[in-house]
């Protein structure tokens, strides 16, 4: 039979792998892959991140740092969970956005995932989708 003090620092570094992805990382934003949409005037295009609204964190329209926003609008947003293979509680689902192309031109739009109530933190992780409008 195994020992109480053998138990302990497996439950402990269990508890950790399984507790310790939902604390903020307080570093430096991590970057994702660069998304590129091409998109007619008056058509909609739909993309996604990955997001986790169990922790908190959402993505969010960095307007500052995007460029070329006249050429297109989001039309619509919304997020869809994703089923668990094993019915996880907290498991990842997808945020997504439906832009409309308004008038020709390239534009740069720049994600940043944090919550809402951290003002003063740096985002956890960047986006960015390179958005194309044509005629």
């Amino acid at each position: 039979m195994m020992r109480m003090s053998t138990l302990i620092p497996v439950f402990v570094a269990t508890a950790m792998c399984l507790f310790g992805g939902c604390a903020s990382s307080g570093g430096g934003a991590g970057q994702e892959a660069s998304q590129q949409l091409n998109v007619k005037v008056g058509s909609t295009q739909r993309f996604f991140l990955v997001s986790n609204r169990t922790t908190g964190f959402q993505w969010v329209v960095n307007t500052e740092a995007s460029t070329g926003m006249d050429h297109f609008t989001i039309a619509k947003t919304g997020y869809t969970d994703t089923d668990s293979p094993d019915g996880v509680v907290g498991a990842p689902g997808r945020q997504w956005w439906v832009i409309r192309g308004t008038s020709p031109g390239k534009a740069e739009l720049q994600l940043d995932y944090q919550r809402p109530w951290e003002a003063d933190t740096p985002p956890a992780r960047q986006s960015t989708v390179l958005i194309e409008v044509v005629n």
